[in-house]
């Protein structure tokens, strides 16, 4: 795989993580509405640590969804915080491996 085709799918990874965070905001408030079955907060945090984190922030503010409610307001909003950890602790765990992986490609 090359740079750019990782690249365009850490793109469209991005892109429908973040589609699918949003809808699943807009859902969530319009069950809560008509009284239906739910989306579990933990599944709308999960979504956001895959990558969904600005459309869950979007849909959250666009829908007024849960925008008061505590924990979850705070667990959202911590969510770009523990990629920064996720990612600093990976690359020093496959630090070698990240410097062999990318050597070829640049």
């Amino acid at each position: 795989m090359t740079l750019g085709q990782a690249f365009g799918l850490l793109a469209f990874w991005l892109i429908a993580a973040n589609v699918l965070a949003y809808g699943a905001f807009g859902y969530d408030k319009a069950q809560a509405r008509a009284g239906g079955w739910r989306v579990a907060e933990s599944n709308l945090i999960l979504i956001a640590f895959l990558g969904g984190w600005l459309g869950a922030k979007l849909g959250q503010r666009h829908f007024r969804h849960k925008t008061r409610k505590e924990p979850f307001r705070t667990n959202l909003d911590m969510v770009p915080l523990l990629w920064v950890v996720v990612a600093g602790a990976a690359a020093i765990f496959f630090r070698e491996f990240l410097i062999a992986w990318l050597k070829p490609l640049l």
